[in-house]
């Protein structure tokens, strides 16, 4: 990402984003003052604001690629991480079913249902 704008020991990335596009605007409106000399060559002031409008365009579009890019890679390690918790509520939930199992051969009663056990019987974690 560019430096230009993004300094982390500085602003936060939003505050530069909306520098850079305050930027844009305020380039926009000075070019638009300018734009009855449009067959002219263009001046070096002209070519500057060209130039750090590209910048700013450029810092924008590389800040939404990287929030895009960091939004892509969050939700499918959240879905990762539900899924491998979900995967240790029923791992525990076997384990307890041997244990009440275990439990009713031996005391001829079954234990209460453990919490994992509650949660894999729950209607919304079955389908049902």
């Amino acid at each position: 990402m560019s430096t230009f704008l993004h300094d982390p020991d500085d602003i936060d990335e939003t505050t530069s984003k909306v520098i850079a596009e305050l930027l844009i605007e305020d380039i926009d409106n000075t070019a638009s003052a300018r734009k009855a000399r449009a067959d002219a060559l263009l001046l070096d002031n002209e070519l500057a604001f060209s130039l750090q409008r590209e910048l700013c365009e450029t810092t924008v579009q590389s800040m939404n690629d990287y929030n895009v890019l960091v939004q892509s890679l969050d939700d499918p390690i959240d879905a990762d991480h539900r899924g491998s918790n979900v995967a240790e509520i029923v791992k525990q939930a076997a384990d307890d079913d041997m244990r009440a199992a275990l439990f009713l051969l031996n005391e001829g009663q079954l234990p209460p249902l453990s919490a994992s056990q509650r949660f894999v019987l729950d209607q919304s974690f079955s389908g049902r």
